[in-house]
């Protein structure tokens, strides 16, 4: 018992000495955690900040990619109409186009839809409605086409 006290007494006050030096640094680290909580919490707030940029930088990328495309689509229109051809309305609504206007025969309107159906602007080519009428002394076809136009780039 004797050499078992005078071990204790030899050891235990640097074990004694070594818990209380790592108490306080465990201590200090739990300060340094306080402290520092709030800017980890600013950190999150910027990386959500981030995301929210990226997705509106990412939504600005797209409408880029696709702001010119409905020139395109006019500019393709015009570019194909026969002469005999004239467009009185075209519009354009969740990516069905439709062109109304007047024609000198039906065959100059298939010819149109011809043209357009070869297009790469649209899927899908259709005639909704054709009648015949009379403006200014001249039998004109009034015609009525609706297309499908190409999906915009994602």
């Amino acid at each position: 018992p004797l050499g078992l006290w005078a071990y204790q007494q030899q050891v235990l006050p640097d074990l004694v000495t070594a818990r209380n030096v790592k108490s306080a640094h465990l201590q200090e680290l739990r300060q340094f955690n306080v402290r520092k909580e709030k800017s980890v919490q600013e950190i999150k707030r910027f990386k959500e900040d981030e995301q929210k940029i990226q997705a509106r930088i990412s939504y600005l990328d797209r409408l880029a990619k696709n702001r010119l495309r409905e020139i395109k689509v006019l500019d393709l229109v015009q570019q194909v109409i026969p002469e005999k051809v004239w467009l009185t309305k075209v519009q354009d609504q969740n990516g069905k186009l439709t062109l109304s206007g007047m024609a000198l025969s039906d065959f100059d309107i298939s010819a149109f839809m011809e043209f357009l159906s070869k297009s790469v602007y649209f899927l899908d080519v259709n005639l909704s409605n054709s009648a015949e009428m009379i403006y200014d002394g001249l039998n004109l076809k009034k015609f009525e086409i609706v297309c499908t136009m190409e999906k915009a780039a994602q």
